[in-house]
């Protein structure tokens, strides 16, 4: 299943306007998807979580950022169809690997910055 256009679900858009990057979601990603809540502090409900990322439905998707390495590719895949829930679980599972000193040095862009501990 390959689509040339397909449509973010709402929950997981940014909308760029006025240059500034707002999202529905209040999530801090050094903890589980399930912590995640609308901006207005409300609950986000399983059914929710369960509608797919994308319309139409897709079985794989690629998550690009310019917060994360491209040498980290975030691939997340559901053969049911990639749902909101299956996005956040596999940014969050993907951020807990653990990053070896040369990504440490390409991220802070300055080898010789002291490596903070607990990070390899």
């Amino acid at each position: 299943m390959s689509y040339a256009h397909a449509t973010l679900n709402p929950i997981l858009s940014c909308n760029q306007a006025g240059g500034r990057g707002e999202v529905p979601l209040k999530w801090d990603a050094r903890f589980a998807p399930h912590r995640c809540v609308f901006v207005s502090d409300a609950a986000i409900s399983p059914s929710e979580l369960a509608r797919p990322a994308v319309y139409p439905p897709v079985r794989s998707l690629d998550v690009v950022s310019g917060l994360v390495s491209p040498t980290w590719p975030i691939t997340v895949t559901n053969p049911s169809g990639v749902t909101v829930w299956d996005v956040l679980a596999t940014i969050y599972a993907t951020l807990q690997v653990p990053i070896s000193y040369p990504e440490w040095d390409s991220l802070v862009g300055q080898a010789a910055r002291p490596h903070p501990t607990g990070l390899l």
